[in-house]
């Protein structure tokens, strides 16, 4: 498939909750789809589009949402987990989000740009670095970023400690003359 801008984001959203409410006379449940990585930059706006689509879940089995969305949309590619894990990275109870859809069946809202950040610390490929320097350009200081991966760090948060140490490290060089 090719790169899913907003439109098709909402599609996403759309065939999803269409899906499910099929399945049901009423929703089992309400639950939460907190977007995270290229999809929570598509969906503010600060990216045109993202590869795929991922989300941390609450409120629900991660298994019965990942078969939703594959019946639903499988032309579209998704990576979900359990919330607060996000790729290899686990957050801290504190992570915050915010409100950006209601469906029937379930809720949409946006991991804290913060967090967004310091999880592509935890990876820190060339795509992550561009889009960390994205979320500072949009108003997120480099200090800020470093303090939380460090929180996170220290934490425990990041599935190898030592790897998360020397990303961090190669972040504060390549970002030294960032705001």
């Amino acid at each position: 498939m090719s790169r899913l801008e907003s439109a098709d984001l909402a599609r996403f959203f759309r065939q999803l909750d269409k899906h499910i409410s099929k399945q049901f006379d009423a929703p089992p449940v309400k639950f939460s789809m907190i977007a995270v990585g290229g999809t929570n930059l598509t969906l503010r706006g600060w990216k045109p589009s993202t590869k795929d689509v991922d989300f941390m879940i609450e409120g629900v089995d991660l298994g019965k949402v990942k078969r939703w969305a594959r019946d639903a949309a499988p032309d579209v590619p998704a990576h979900m987990w359990d919330a607060p894990y996000v790729f290899s990275t686990t957050l801290p109870d504190e992570y915050q989000t915010e409100h950006h859809e209601t469906f029937t069946n379930f809720d949409v809202s946006l991991l804290s740009a913060i967090d967004i950040a310091s999880t592509k610390i935890g990876r820190l490929d060339q795509p992550d670095i561009e889009d960390i320097h994205l979320i500072n350009k949009q108003g997120v200081g480099r200090e800020e970023i470093l303090e939380r991966s460090e929180r996170i760090l220290a934490l425990g948060g990041y599935a190898s400690p030592q790897e998360a140490r020397e990303k961090i490290d190669i972040f504060k060089a390549i970002s030294r003359d960032w705001t």
